[in-house]
């Protein structure tokens, strides 16, 4: 494992692929960003590594421990904030879409997948998500979006069709809302959002 910073939890997972290629990618990134990054061989390894912290994996198709998809599932069942890249070649062409219907942000295939691109791309989703993720309350972007749709009086499954994600997951962003909102109901998350300046 390797990281940018000597210390801390991973901000990024690279997962799979040749080794040489991982630590080339988690070097970039890192020379990029400045974020620690998790070298991962496995999809065990990755699970293991995955941290409150982190906020971007890039997954390679061929893992040679599981299916890339199921990874994928696990991690957004973990950490439903979580932007996945996944990589592959062109002819992994069911593979990326198994890779997306369980979660992947984005594919990269071929050319696209080049060190420096990847790299690139993974800097770039690493600031998105300090910018326009986390309030000072650590409430994250999509926490926040729940929020809104809870306090305009949507249902749970209604939260969940509106942002394409399960009845599960709502459950857990609410969970985690009031959490750190301190506040037991609805009524007190919304007031509460309000008077922090979150809505």
């Amino acid at each position: 494992m390797r990281s940018g910073r000597p210390r801390g939890e991973p901000a990024a997972l690279v997962v799979g692929g040749p080794e040489r290629e991982r630590n080339a990618l988690a070097e970039a990134v890192a020379a990029r960003d400045g974020a620690n990054v998790a070298v991962c061989g496995t999809a065990k390894q990755a699970l293991a590594a995955l941290s409150p912290s982190t906020r971007v994996a890039a997954i390679s198709l061929d893992l040679p421990d599981q299916p890339a998809a199921d990874l994928i599932r696990e991690l957004r069942r973990r950490a439903p904030d979580l932007e996945v890249l996944a990589i592959g070649s062109g002819s992994d062409s069911a593979a990326l879409v198994a890779a997306l219907h369980a979660g992947a942000m984005a594919c990269l295939a071929g050319r696209e997948s080049a060190t420096g691109q990847l790299a690139s791309y993974i800097a770039r989703a690493l600031r998105d998500t300090r910018i326009g993720g986390d309030a000072p309350s650590g409430i994250s972007r999509r926490e926040t979006e729940v929020l809104l749709l809870l306090t305009r009086g949507s249902t749970y499954l209604v939260i969940a069709k509106s942002l394409g994600i399960s009845l599960g997951t709502v459950q857990s962003h609410i969970k985690a809302l009031y959490r750190k909102l301190e506040v037991r109901t609805k009524a007190e998350a919304a007031v509460e959002a309000v008077r922090r300046g979150l809505l």
